[in-house]
Order: C-alpha cells, then sequence, then structure tokens
C-alpha cells in the first residue's frame, strides 16, 4: 500500500464495504502528476474480490497551514460540488428530459472525509474507462476546446435553470 493516512485507508473500506465488497484487497498507488497538481496527493486505488473490481482515482490534501490560509475553500467547494450541486444539477436535467448523452459529465462520487488536514475524495477512475489527461505542454486542439466548451455551456445551462426555477437559486441548496 502507498504511504497515506489511516483516515483515508478508512474511507476505502467503508466505501468497498458500501459498493458490496466484502473479502477484498485494496491496491492503493500514487500516482505523478508531473508537477501539476500542488495541493493534492493523488492515488489509484484498485478494489478486487475475485473478479469484481472497482477503480477508483483518489484525492487527498497535501497542502500545509501557510498554502491552506490563501485556498481556504478548495476542499470544500469541490465536496459541495459533488455532494449537492451535481445531484441537483443531474436532477433539473432529469426533470427537463435532457437524453444521458446530452448531460453534464460528472465523475461518479463515492465519498469524502472533510475533517481539516485529513480532506480526501474519491472519484471513479476514469482512465478505466478510456479517458486520458491532457498533455498540459501541448496546445489544445479543436476537438479538444470543442469538448470543454460543450460541457461549460451544460454546466451553465443548469445554473441558469436552477436560477429560474427557484427564487433564490442556489440558496435553497
Amino acid at each position: 500500500m502507498a504511504n497515506c493516512n489511516q483516515s483515508f485507508k478508512d474511507l476505502l473500506h467503508t466505501i468497498a464495504k458500501e459498493q458490496k465488497f466484502v473479502d477484498y484487497s485494496l491496491d492503493i498507488k500514487e500516482i505523478s502528476s508531473g508537477g501539476a497538481n500542488y495541493t493534492s496527493k493523488l492515488f489509484s486505488v484498485t478494489v478486487t474480490e475475485g473478479t469484481h473490481t472497482l477503480r477508483l482515482f483518489c484525492k487527498v490534501a497535501a497542502i500545509g497551514e501557510k498554502m491552506r490560509a490563501q485556498l481556504d475553500k478548495i476542499y470544500t467547494t469541490e465536496h459541495f460540488f459533488y455532494t449537492k450541486l451535481a445531484k441537483m444539477y443531474r436532477n433539473i436535467e432529469d426533470k427537463c428530459g435532457i437524453p444521458d448523452e446530452l448531460k453534464l459529465n460528472i465523475s461518479k462520487y463515492y465519498g469524502s472525509n472533510t475533517e481539516m488536514n485529513e480532506e480526501a475524495m474519491v472519484l471513479e477512475d476514469l482512465t478505466a474507462s478510456g479517458y486520458e489527461a491532457y498533455d498540459r505542454f501541448k496546445s489544445i486542439d479543436w476537438p479538444y476546446a470543442q469538448a470543454a466548451v460543450r460541457e461549460l455551456a451544460k454546466f451553465h445551462a443548469c445554473s441558469w435553470a436552477s436560477a429560474n426555477r427557484t427564487r433564490n437559486g442556489l440558496m435553497k441548496l
């Protein structure tokens, strides 16, 4: 197992049990982002029991107190998105009859720890479905830019629909 704190391991065990794993193994590997990620340690986790496998992508807080003062809400904002806003947006898309292939693409959220200095978030590992990280040192091409703007438009549409469906918009959360 990679070098990670106990609360992170406990979170992984909780998620494995929620996903109906009983006698399973955890394979935790730290991922190098090549310097692109400086607020979190990234991990690839594989939960295996027999032929049943679950691949997870995990982020564990890795910033010290000085940097934390400048980035006070970095972890709580992401937690808010996955636990509240994403669910609300999915509900709006469902109520509006948006076909699945046109809905906002959001990684499946499995769980998180929001305790100060032990923050962690566990999402589906999209590389298991063929996604790959774009090389940040290369210029983006038209298909990449088009896909990014399309997702931003979906996000904006959900935000607009939310604001127009309630008098207080996001304040109802």
